[in-house]
């Protein structure tokens, strides 16, 4: 309901604007995580980032595609145990009914309160079709299809160029929440 975008309504600028939501089940139950505008924003200027920077060294990434973007939480390994346990202590909270009633026994003793991450770091994974732009040019791509750059389609030589539409049809997608080509018969 929060992610229609009815902006007729005045109190809709107060809420913020959910772009995904995923679920995962965990040690605690089921749980619905939800992609906030802010989350996407740092996730997109990363991932302009790191191509950029693949572009200054001459590459290009061949493959772009959200199954290469990995998100990172913190890195943890510089920090002690005890470090660690301080920073992110997952705080336990006895199971309670409302209603003061006995827990039922298929309940967990206890709630862990959740662990927030607000802004993950982005990894651009899987480089095995990259290739170096002033040796190796036009090769066979393994973009998926809906993604895949206009030269493909047309026999043109692979540049860096390929590795821009890519990464537009991918922001696109996650930041629209919208697959470009949702069925073939468009192309």
């Amino acid at each position: 309901m929060l992610r229609s975008d009815d902006s007729t309504h005045l109190g809709q600028r107060f809420i913020p604007r959910l772009l995904d939501e995923f679920s995962f089940d965990g040690p605690n139950g089921h749980h619905v995580c939800l992609v906030h505008t802010e989350t996407a924003r740092s996730i997109a200027a990363q991932l302009i980032m790191g191509v950029s920077y693949l572009h200054s060294r001459g590459l290009c990434r061949g493959d772009l595609h959200t199954r290469n973007f990995l998100l990172c939480g913190p890195d943890l390994d510089c920090l002690s145990h005890n470090e660690l346990y301080n920073r992110y202590r997952l705080d336990k909270a006895p199971v309670m009914r409302v209603d003061g009633a006995a827990v039922e026994p298929h309940a967990p003793p206890y709630a862990v309160y959740p662990m927030h991450i607000k802004m993950p770091a982005v990894t651009i994974s899987g480089y095995g079709t990259s290739f170096v732009v002033a040796i190796k040019l036009s090769p066979k791509l393994h973009t998926p299809a809906l993604y895949l750059p206009p030269e493909d389609f047309f026999n043109d030589p692979i540049t860096q160029a390929a590795d821009i539409w890519t990464l537009a049809v991918n922001l696109y997608e996650v930041l629209l929440s919208w697959k470009h080509l949702a069925g073939t018969e468009m192309i």
